[in-house]
């Protein structure tokens, strides 16, 4: 395990640029997030790569839509349309970058269709290696019962950024962003608890078969970051931990998971 050193509608997709130019990436969020979750990253991000970001079914563009109940269907429903993309673009290699519960959408993707993709990156993700009490943490779970039962955007939105994310930079700015989506594009109390069913029934691949960098974060307060060691060890894949951020590490420190990526494509690149 390396430690990083410590500092201070239509689907969604970055503006056409010439084929091949730049690595392409699929990005999946997390329980009760959506594609615009990924804030101020997303822009970050499109600065070095092509980005195509998909919600999960029962969120954000696909919210009028019924969530399945097993992390499997919701596979096979976003494959679906990403392979429509892929087609429509003509996209012939792309990564999966994915967090928390989209982690595990990730692991079964490309356990059951492994050609689909030709690189990982999996950020605060868990599994049935670790026990309950660590996929979630239990001082977390006041936070999503308020979170189901207020009408109170505001206190909602505030209480779910102080649980997942660690620094208050520009945090009146991000926090008016969730509360905008949510008021514009609300989650339905029954997609989350179908999330979460799914999330507790996902059976962990046994392995892998691509090139994988796992990230995790030290001071993760909704999932400890134990789960990623334990993904980690189970693939045997290098897990980078991040000194201070929360669980929503791109929202926390987009730039320095931008330093891993570009490490980690640039080891790939020494390969070939």
């Amino acid at each position: 395990m390396k430690k990083a050193p410590q500092r201070k509608k239509t689907p969604q997709r970055t503006k056409p640029t010439a084929k091949g130019s730049r690595p392409v990436y699929l990005m999946l969020r997390g329980l009760g997030r959506e594609a615009g979750h990924w804030g101020a990253f997303r822009k970050e991000i499109e600065s070095r790569y092509e980005i195509y970001a998909l919600d999960l079914p029962g969120a954000g563009s696909e919210r009028h839509r019924s969530c399945p109940l097993t992390i499997d269907e919701i596979v096979d429903d976003i494959r679906e349309r990403w392979l429509r993309i892929k087609e429509e673009r003509q996209l012939r290699d792309a990564g999966l970058f994915a967090i928390s519960l989209g982690g595990m959408i990730a692991l079964s993707w490309i356990s059951r269709y492994p050609d689909d993709f030709s690189r990982l990156i999996l950020i605060n993700s868990s599994s049935r290696l670790s026990p309950f009490y660590r996929r979630l943490r239990p001082a977390s779970y006041p936070d999503f019962v308020y979170a189901m039962l207020t009408r109170h955007r505001e206190r909602r939105e505030n209480r779910m950024f102080s649980r997942t994310c660690n620094s208050d930079a520009d945090r009146e700015s991000k926090v008016g962003v969730w509360i905008r989506m949510s008021a514009e594009r609300p989650l339905k109390r029954s997609t989350f608890f179908r999330q979460l069913w799914a999330a507790s029934r996902f059976v962990l691949p046994e392995k892998i078969d691509l090139p994988a960098l796992f990230l995790g974060a030290s001071r993760d307060r909704l999932v400890h970051v134990q789960c990623s060691r334990d993904l980690a060890a189970h693939y045997g894949v290098d897990l980078i931990e991040h000194p201070w951020a929360g669980h929503d590490l791109t929202t926390d420190d987009g730039p320095w998971v931008l330093e891993q990526m570009k490490q980690f494509e640039r080891r790939l690149n020494a390969r070939r």
